[in-house]
């Protein structure tokens, strides 16, 4: 913030600040005065002009330091609180009330965000407006959330029914779901679930999604031979961590973690992370 500058105490007016060309031109001013006012004694010596007191500029200007808190206060870690956001690229009266809505039914904070940030703040509950965004998007925000710090609980908003939207429920952080024709009792129960720690996922979908995941388990991985790494990063990935967190587990560069989940998957048949995580879903042993 701004500081308030006081007043000298002799009320003499502190002298501006003048640009090179003015500051020249007054010194010039000054010499020429100086020699005008030299005078010579009986013996020839000349004696020293009365020298005006002028004002030190260093002593009576109040000397106003730069104040970094803002950019300390920009810079500082976001504590983390109770609370939900909503992620919606949608900036409209309608997202404003549907946060105030949310508060209003949990007895929380919620704030509406555009964009993903790692400095997410409220981690109580995530919401991710399904509307105006492609399913790609969807899936890159998911993935962020996935790999947070935190373990976030992300609920989707708006989904469409028999879409790729319900292939998102894939994702471990996904614990709920929200069609477009929820009405408000049900999205208010949903979330004071979620809240509790409990799943809100329609039936028909839960009943695609066990369809979908159950199987026995398949002898084949049981005499597939994985290393002893092989098998802690089947087990990090299992429990949700990105190449960064795999990385600093293990102590190494996120290069080698690519060269090490490249052989991985080649050796167990899958093609990326999220058929890995299926993969290892069943193996109690891994």
């Amino acid at each position: 913030m701004p500081r308030k500058v006081l007043g000298i105490e002799n009320h003499q007016r502190s002298p501006r600040k003048a640009n090179p060309v003015h500051s020249r031109a007054i010194e010039n001013k000054a010499i020429t005065v100086t020699i005008k006012e030299v005078s010579v004694d009986e013996t020839g010596q000349t004696s020293p002009p009365e020298q005006d007191s002028l004002p030190n500029t260093a002593a009576t200007e109040p000397k106003i330091k730069a104040e970094p808190e803002a950019q300390e206060e920009a810079l500082a870690p976001v504590e983390e609180v109770e609370g939900i956001t909503l992620f919606s690229v949608v900036n409209s009266l309608q997202t404003g009330l549907l946060a105030n809505l949310i508060s209003t039914q949990t007895n929380l904070p919620c704030a509406i965000e555009t964009t993903y940030t790692k400095r997410i703040s409220h981690v109580s509950l995530t919401i991710v407006d399904c509307q105006g965004r492609s399913f790609d998007d969807l899936q890159s925000l998911v993935r962020s959330i996935q790999g947070h710090k935190t373990e976030l609980r992300v609920v989707l908003l708006n989904a469409e029914s028999e879409s790729e939207h319900e292939e998102l429920l894939d994702w471990p952080c996904i614990v709920g779901v929200f069609f477009d024709d929820t009405d408000q009792e049900q999205l208010t129960r949903g979330l004071n679930c979620m809240l509790n720690g409990e799943y809100w996922v329609p039936r028909r979908l839960l009943h695609h999604f066990l369809q979908k995941n159950r199987r026995a388990p398949s002898s084949r991985k049981l005499e597939i031979k994985l290393t002893k790494r092989e098998r802690q990063i089947l087990k990090l990935i299992k429990n949700g961590a990105t190449n960064s967190d795999i990385a600093k587990v293990l102590e190494v560069s996120e290069h080698t973690v690519k060269s090490h989940l490249y052989n991985v998957y080649k050796k167990i048949g899958v093609r990326n992370r999220l058929e890995a995580n299926n993969w290892v879903r069943d193996m109690d042993n891994i």
